[in-house]
């Protein structure tokens, strides 16, 4: 362990300080991600008894629509997004000298695509109430609206 002694003569841990540090970082984003999530949660229930009128009228039309397994003339209305990302490709040259030759060593590690992706499900009734939502993935989805209703909740 690294210790330190400070001009009062106080004996500090810089490894503890560095670890108390990370983990206020930690749980400063943790903190941030159960936010966007309650009010993720938020904005879902509150759609919950609207009519699908408003829903289509506020978030567009769905990318997809499925019959309600097990319940009858129930329609869950489902709007996706899928995000990619791409890890960065390295190429690492290492040159070494070894019995008088040289020798050169390349290593190259190839780009990853990360894919995520995001659901906010609406089970609507068939005098089109919605009665349930649901939501997956990202919190933060750059092409689903994530909108409360007009005039109220969230």
């Amino acid at each position: 362990m690294h210790r330190e002694r400070s001009s009062s003569g106080v004996l500090l841990r810089a490894d503890a300080v560095g670890l108390v540090l990370v983990l206020l970082f930690v749980g400063g984003i943790v903190a941030l991600i159960q936010g966007q999530e309650r009010r993720m949660e938020a904005v879902m229930r509150a759609w919950v008894g609207r009519d699908v009128k408003d829903l289509l009228a506020t978030w567009g039309p769905p990318h997809q629509t499925l019959q309600s397994p097990g319940e009858k003339d129930a329609t869950i209305y489902v709007y996706t997004d899928e995000s990619k990302a791409y890890t960065p490709g390295q190429l690492t040259i290492e040159t070494k000298e070894a019995e008088g030759q040289n020798r050169v060593d390349a290593r190259l590690t190839l780009p990853e695509e990360i894919r995520s992706y995001a659901y906010r499900m609406f089970w609507v009734d068939k005098d089109g109430r919605i009665y349930r939502t649901s939501w997956r993935g990202l919190v933060q989805s750059p092409r689903l609206p994530n909108l409360p209703p007009p005039g109220g909740g969230a």
